[in-house]
């Protein structure tokens, strides 16, 4: 995962950063976003079950929850643009950690 971040935003203590090319994604296909936490907060000894919510299911799709495992600061997982939408939020949660969001935009396959 050596993509560089793009222009979104991120939480105080969980980084939402979104690791595919630019910045939307197309309806039909998929983007791998990564959470990351800080070691400032929790202890990196014990795994984090983050919870996720977006706020246009219709438009993308997204599991329910990631799980960053002990000994780690980092869990990915899969975005699928379902239908075009415009500013779709999507929620990361997790006990005693501040809430993180991650702004995209599905966008209409080109012909």
């Amino acid at each position: 995962m050596d993509a560089e971040p793009v222009d979104r935003e991120r939480g105080e203590h969980f980084h939402t950063n979104w690791t595919g090319t630019g910045g939307d994604v197309t309806a039909g296909d998929t983007v791998t976003i990564e959470v990351r936490r800080q070691r400032s907060v929790g202890s990196i000894q014990q795994p984090v079950t983050i919870t996720l919510t977006a706020d246009n299911a219709a438009a993308l799709g997204i599991p329910a929850s990631v799980t960053i495992p002990a000994g780690s600061d980092v869990a990915w997982f899969t975005a699928t643009g379902i239908v075009p939408a415009s500013d779709v939020l999507i929620t990361a949660s997790a006990a005693g950690y501040p809430v993180g969001h991650l702004v995209l935009d599905v966008i209409g396959p080109t012909m």
